[in-house]
This record gives C-alpha cells, sequence and structure tokens, in this order.
C-alpha cells in the first residue's frame, strides 16, 4: 500500500536534503522551525541523519582513508553510484544494518543519485595520492600547532562598525594554496572546503596562515556551516553588549566545537544551521 504523508509534515526527500547541507538556508530555517515543534518528524528527521551516517561509513570503508572530503560533480556521482551497483559485494556491508534501517540507507543512496549531495564517492587517482585530511573527528578542528588563532588589536567599536563583511574577510589564490599545503593538501577540490578564519576578521582576526584553516563542507556533523553560524552568532553578541570580544576571540582560538555547544546548549549542530553560508566556498 503507498504511503500516504500529511501535507503538513516534510517528505522523507526533504529530510535527506537537510542533512546532507543541500538545503537553502531559508528553507532549511523554516524546515528547522518545524522539526523544533514535531516531535514525529524530528524523530524521522535523526533516523534520517543515522542512516546518511551509516551510508558514508560504509561507503568511505571501502576507499582510500587518506582522502579528505570532497565536492564531485552530479555527473560523477552517477557514475560512482552506478559504479558501485555493479561492483560484487559492494554493499556488503550494508548487510549489517538492521533490515530496516538498510533499507533506508538504499533510499538515501537512490536519493543521492539525483541530489547534489557533497560526500566522497570516488575512488582515489594520482593526484590525490598525497592527501592526509581524513573526515574524522579530530579533524574538525583545525591543527592548533598550524592555526592557534592570531587577532588584532582593535576595540569592539571599531569591529562591530566595520560589519560583517569586508575585504579583509578575502582569502588571495597564493595564500589560500599556501594554508592547503600546511594542511598536506596537495588539489583542493574547489567548492569543497571554506579556507576558513579561526577568528574571523569581524571579530578582529588576521589574515595570516596562523589564523587559517581549510575547513571541509562535507564532513558531519561539524562543517563550515556550523562554524559560519557560530561566528555570526557571537558577533551578533559581541555588538549587543552581551560578550566581550576577548572572550568571543578565546572561545574560538580554545576550541570552535566546544565554544558551539556552549552557545547553543546542544551536543550536535542545530537542524537550522545544517545549509547556513556566511563565507564563500573555495575557488
Amino acid at each position: 500500500m503507498m504511503r500516504r504523508e500529511r501535507p503538513d509534515h516534510p517528505r522523507e526527500e526533504d529530510l535527506v536534503r537537510l542533512a546532507a547541507g543541500e538545503m537553502a538556508p531559508a528553507q532549511a530555517a523554516a524546515l528547522g522551525a518545524h522539526l523544533d515543534t514535531c516531535v514525529q518528524c524530528r524523530s524521522a528527521f535523526e533516523g534520517v541523519r543515522q542512516a546518511l551516517d551509516d551510508y558514508t561509513r560504509a561507503h568511505n570503508a571501502m576507499l582510500d582513508p587518506r582522502i579528505p572530503p570532497a565536492a564531485p560533480s552530479r555527473a560523477a556521482l552517477r557514475r560512482r553510484l552506478a559504479d558501485t551497483r555493479a561492483e560484487p559485494g559492494a554493499w556488503a556491508a550494508l548487510l549489517l544494518l538492521p533490515t530496516r534501517k538498510a533499507g533506508l540507507v538504499l533510499g538515501i543512496a537512490a536519493l543521492l543519485a539525483v541530489a547534489t549531495v557533497r560526500f566522497l564517492t570516488s575512488r582515489p587517482g594520482p593526484q590525490d595520492a598525497d592527501r592526509s585530511i581524513a573526515a574524522s573527528g579530530e579533524h574538525f578542528a583545525p591543527d592548533p600547532q598550524l592555526t592557534p588563532g592570531l587577532a588584532a588589536a582593535v576595540s569592539r567599536d571599531s569591529v562591530c562598525a566595520a560589519g560583517s563583511e569586508g575585504s579583509e574577510a578575502v582569502v588571495d589564490a597564493a595564500l589560500a594554496l599556501a594554508v592547503f599545503r600546511r594542511y598536506g593538501i596537495a588539489n583542493p577540490q574547489p567548492g569543497a572546503y571554506e579556507v576558513d578564519f579561526l577568528i574571523p576578521p569581524e571579530l578582529g582576526g588576521v589574515k595570516d596562515v596562523r589564523n587559517l584553516w581549510p575547513q571541509a563542507y562535507d564532513i558531519h556533523p561539524w562543517n563550515a556551516h556550523a562554524k559560519d553560524a557560530l561566528e555570526d552568532d557571537l558577533r551578533q553578541s559581541v555588538c549587543d553588549g552581551r560578550l566581550s570580544l576577548e572572550e568571543a576571540q578565546r572561545a574560538l582560538a580554545k576550541g570552535w566545537i566546544a565554544a558551539y555547544k556552549e552557545r547553543f546548549r546542544t551536543a550536535t549542530p542545530l537542524v537550522q544551521h545544517a545549509a547556513f553560508l556566511k563565507d564563500e566556498p573555495w575557488q
């Protein structure tokens, strides 16, 4: 029997798009607000997100673990999914999942063939051989030896008067490539990373390799979307007088994930931040 979906509840496809960070910010915010008030839909979303994580782990288990997240084209994604379906035993890892979850994972895989979902699906080639950043928890945050954070001696008034955007936030190509090299990424894929400021310019951060690091959009759950949302919240708090500039800078330098959890009182990124975009991807 065909399942009927109530019009006031999101479709499963929309939940997948939200979990994968492929939904427009306004739509993601509206859906996030609905999930905050609907226990049934929130539970369904958590199931989809868990299934997507299970799919990613099972699929990446077949790949070279040294390769960082990437953003392949939709055509490449479709080709890879087709190749995977043709490989004997390629989906064997999914058989270890509970039957219902395995079905959902396979359903998500089908949706990925027609959606712009960014996660690693290609096997390594010669140009990828020296990539060393893996999508694991230790790489959600910058290496403190390489990126300790660096801020200028500026006042709260000057920071808030300057606005949230400016020329200081633009990282030129030469500096960006230097940052990638420091992190062992020889061939970064355009659109896959944000060359991010640990302490952003709108909070006094400076354009220096000691304050920059390549943050992927496609690792989950702690990616560039979540950090952008944190930066926006911290700046608002500083300019509203609820937080000092120094406190905001220290929170980011000490650990942006811990700062996010404390600011938003959550163990995982909020749903409405899944597609938050403040800074432009590296191109």
